[in-house]
């Protein structure tokens, strides 16, 4: 656990093995059966880059909202898989919300489909995430049977934490939903799941406290007017560009309705977060937050105590708490 921790946790995909037993994607038991609801395969379209998708919507239904889901950081299909193990939040999250009359856009992430073709040397979470989006967006207006006055878009992890800055940009959005959106600058985030990791056993040993040592140094190097060099592997224009956009200040240009989505039992986007999104929003009547005790990142139910939770638990075969489902589908039914 040092460099390949902090790999492991920015891209949330997981070398370990699974657990043989629970390694098959089960679905849901809120998910409605075979033939209640209908999927479509779509392609999201942006420039040269097309990604491949699924529309799911509801059967001999007109008029119903349509939510475009946002992946996290890293490589990520569209179920957004957890690594080889068997769970997959937007998978989930689709069938929940067609059950209620939701329909759902989802598509592979351009990370995922054109590793090779990206350019590293000047990459940034525009290229990474918005500016396909933002195509999503304008795709999921043009779909059959849906209202187009109730387009909602919902970020999880890094897309929650741009889901702000993609609204900014894309006007028409009935709301925004964030699920376990970072609010602190990426490299402080990252700096906390470093320690949190050194600290599971207990105690630190030397070399820990040497290696806390070099990673606060490192991320400091982030924390300047521009970045001039390469940290954890990602070019200076991905750090500049997030160093210029800073998420806090521009959720709190927004008009539009905002639900924020927390799990307490999250180590690695952390109730600190939500704090800092309900300090920086509290006098804002269109924002809503929702915690929630017993759910870890992927907003399953935490196997582990808070201060002990870990990778593992993400290869246990779970589902999206149907909690949040509800809370998604309340939200979104809501705005006029």
């Amino acid at each position: 656990m040092r460099q390949s921790f902090i790999l492991l946790i920015l891209l949330i995909t997981f070398s370990g093995k699974a657990q043989e037993l629970n390694n098959t994607y089960h679905e849901p038991s809120y998910a409605p059966k075979t033939g209640e609801f209908l999927e479509k395969e779509i392609i999201v379209k942006t420039d040269s880059f097309a990604l491949k998708g699924i529309f799911t919507y509801p059967k001999n239904q007109k008029d119903f909202p349509v939510v475009v889901f946002v992946h996290g950081s890293g490589p990520s299909d569209r179920d957004e898989s957890i690594g080889i193990g068997p769970n997959k939040v937007f998978r989930d999250l689709a069938l929940g919300l067609v059950a209620n009359g939701i329909a759902s856009v989802r598509y592979d992430k351009r990370t995922k489909v054109y590793p090779t073709k990206m350019n590293l040397k000047t990459l940034t979470v525009r290229e990474e995430t918005i500016d396909d989006a933002l195509s999503a967006i304008t795709l999921a207006k043009s779909l059959p049977n849906i209202s187009p006055e109730k387009i909602f878009l919902l970020g999880h992890s890094l897309g929650g934490m741009l889901a702000p800055r993609i609204a900014q940009e894309k006007t028409g959005l009935a709301g925004i939903l964030m699920l376990a959106a970072p609010a602190r600058p990426f490299e402080d985030l990252v700096y906390e799941q470093v320690v949190y990791s050194l600290k599971l056993d207990g105690s630190l040993s030397k070399q820990d406290s040497i290696s806390m040592k070099m990673y606060e140094n490192l991320f400091q190097k982030v924390k300047v007017q521009t970045v001039t060099e390469p940290v954890l592997g990602l070019p200076p224009s991905y750090w500049n560009d997030l160093n210029q956009n800073p998420q806090l200040e521009t959720a709190q240009k927004l008009t539009l309705p905002i639900l924020i989505l927390q799990g307490e039992s999250d180590f690695q986007v952390s109730m600190n977060d939500f704090n800092l999104w309900q300090k920086a929003l509290k006098d804002r009547q269109n924002a809503r937050f929702q915690s929630y005790p017993t759910l870890n990142h992927l907003f399953m139910k935490s196997t582990s105590e808070l201060g002990k939770a870990w990778t593992q638990e993400y290869e246990i075969s779970q589902n999206v708490s149907e909690k949040v489902i509800l809370d998604i589908v309340k939200f979104c039914k809501t705005q006029k």
